[in-house]
């Protein structure tokens, strides 16, 4: 037969084993821009992010010395509200742009602050540019047609 102190101490180790199974460390599964494309036009790209939990909240940044001081935003697996030219840590350039994010679960009624992640980042290609074309008159002797010309 256990003493009593034995049962105690058994009765605190399992309510700290399903305290600790029920608020597991909570983690990015999947993090895309732009469902992975390479290149986008957009200073607000869609963002997708999934987790092995529910978060409560998610912030973002274009560097990682920025992501702690970026403001939490509600949580949606979807998300078209970053600004990735004018967003913490961000510039008004065109090129390669890294987008970093964090989640986090608040888990007020376990008595914990918060779960916060680890960060995830993706990479895509911003493209602003208006592609021009330049039409030169052509060469003696030629023949010119008009022709109407269409995109899809």
């Amino acid at each position: 037969m256990l003493l009593l102190n034995q049962k105690i101490a058994l009765v605190l180790l399992f309510s700290i084993l399903l305290a600790t199974l029920a608020f597991a460390d909570i983690q990015i599964t999947n993090f895309k821009i732009e469902s992975d494309a390479t290149y986008t036009n957009k200073e607000t790209p869609t963002l997708t992010i999934d987790a092995n939990e529910t978060p409560t909240h998610m912030k973002f940044s274009c560097t990682e010395a920025a992501l702690p001081g970026a403001a939490y935003v509600s949580f949606s697996s979807s998300y078209s509200g970053f600004n990735m030219v004018s967003g913490p840590g961000c510039t008004n350039a065109d090129g390669n742009i890294s987008i970093f994010v964090i989640v986090k679960k608040d888990d007020l009624d376990n008595g914990l602050d918060e779960n916060v992640s680890s960060f995830a980042t993706d990479l895509i290609v911003l493209d602003r540019a208006v592609p021009t074309i330049t039409i030169t008159a052509p060469a003696n002797g030629s023949t010119t047609e008009s022709r109407a010309v269409g995109f899809d």
